[in-house]
Order: C-alpha cells, then structure tokens, then sequence
C-alpha cells in the first residue's frame, strides 16, 4: 500500500488498507489514518471523511485521532442532532475518553452534546460535566453542578459522592463527613457507598486517627 501511495496510485493502496483492516492488523488506528490519507489524495473525501470520523469517535486518545481531528472539518461532519447517529457517536466518545481518565478531552466531548441530549443522557452528560471538573480540580464549579442532580435523580448517590468528595478535597471535614454518613444511610447497598466509606477510612489513616479509621474499616467488612 505505501508503494502504490508513493507510485500515486491512492486508489490501489485505499483497496490495500481495506483489506488489511479486514485481517485485524496490531495497530488499526494507523492503518486507518494511512486510509484516510490515501482516500483523501486520491479526491475521494466521502471515503477519507469516514475513515476520519472512525478515528475520531472509536480511537479517541490516540495519536491517530488527534491528526484525525486536524484534518476533519466540523462542516464535513454528520450533523450533531437530537436522535442523530454522530450523537450516540459523541457521546460514546466522551464516556470511552472518561474511561481512559483523559478528563479535559472527555468534558469536551461532552460539551459538544450538552445542549441536545434529552432525558437520561442529558443527566448523564451534566453529571460527567461535574465529574470532569472534580478530577481537573475545579472545585467551585463541581458544587454548582451537582446542585440540580443530589436530590431525585437516577444517579443521585453518584453525585452525592462527588459532591463530599469535593468537600473532602476543599478542606470541609465535618461537612465531608456528615455527607459520606448521609450517603451511607440513603444507600446502604449502593457501589458509592462503599467508596465513600472508605474515602473515609483513608482519611482518618492519613491523619493518624487509627481508632476511627479501623471503626469505618469494621464496618466495611
């Protein structure tokens, strides 16, 4: 494929990297852009957009992606709507990036989809949003998100939990601690729980206060 690149013939090497990418090559991401190259020199965009749009949404991270995005224009780009496919897309994106713990491109991702997801997802982007800023440490702006999403939402003993962590993280000790208990009791079986807990038990080891921290450890088990 790269001789038929370097000969000028784009269009034979297109057919190439398909068909490598077909046989799951070790690094696909770059067997894509080198598509996408390819496609774009021999005057097919709709080919080389494709290719571009994969890296961009299912390789998100990589440096592949990254030259994707350089080269994709926004205009060229399926439109971001309610029920669209680039939005399922995006927002697939921004949960692989979050995932990854690449919080600055995620909560980009997520910004990009902030003002047309509907219903659940729209709760699930505003709380990734808080959760972004928590692991950015931004702090202040954490609190005032979380504000509408600590009382009746489906997701509330998440943000429940980010918000005493970020009260932990700013200093408040009784108030991270009377929250951790608030949580506890309102979900006693919940993942969050657990984690609040034991947050709570490294903070008392950190602070050298064994006899608390062995307590919350206790009630862990």
């Amino acid at each position: 494929a790269e001789v038929h690149s370097t000969l000028g013939d784009h269009a034979a090497a297109v057919a190439l990297y398909d068909e490598l990418l077909g046989g799951k090559p070790d690094a696909p991401d770059d067997v894509l852009l080198r598509l996408a190259m390819a496609a774009s020199s021999a005057g097919d965009g709709p080919r080389a957009v494709s290719a571009y749009e994969s890296l961009y949404y299912e390789w998100p991270g990589t440096e592949a992606a990254e030259a994707a995005e350089r080269e994709l224009p926004a205009a060229e780009m399926a439109p971001l709507g309610p029920g669209s496919v680039r939005l399922a897309r995006e927002l697939a994106r921004g949960e692989r990036l979050f995932e990854d713990r690449r919080y600055g491109p995620a909560r980009e991702s997520f910004e990009r989809v902030a003002g047309v997801v509907e219903g659940d997802a729209a709760e699930l982007v505003s709380l990734r949003l808080a959760e972004c800023d928590y692991f950015l440490r931004r702090y202040k702006q954490v609190r005032e998100d979380l504000k509408p999403w600590l009382e009746g939402a489906s997701r509330r003993a998440e943000a429940r939990y980010f918000d005493l962590m970020t009260a932990r993280a700013t200093g408040r000790r009784d108030e991270y601690i009377a929250l951790t208990r608030a949580l506890v009791e309102a979900f006693p079986e919940s993942s969050w729980a657990e984690d609040a807990l034991d947050s709570l038990a490294s903070m008392h080891t950190v602070n050298d206060e064994d006899e608390q921290a062995h307590a919350v450890y206790r009630e862990l088990t």
